[in-house]
């Protein structure tokens, strides 16, 4: 579904947000314009403020590269 989606919008990737165990959000941002570092902060704080526990997924930020068709952890 991931790379069907980059493909359809002439993408390289696309970051993935974990939003909890029901949804998670896709970012189309170019990689030189993303902040990943404040990115990853908005996810903890949404995480420990606005989610039950049970619901978390991760505080990770995460990319999928579509040219690889794989998913990594961006540190």
């Amino acid at each position: 579904m991931l790379k069907n989606f980059c493909k359809e919008k002439n993408m390289d990737g696309v970051y993935m947000i974990p939003s909890s165990v029901h949804e998670f959000l896709l970012l189309v941002m170019d990689k030189k314009y993303v902040n990943c570092g404040y990115v990853e902060q908005m996810i903890k704080e949404a995480n420990k403020e606005s989610l039950e526990k049970e619901d978390v997924l991760s505080d990770n930020l995460y990319y999928y590269n579509a040219v690889n068709d794989a998913v990594s952890i961006v540190e």
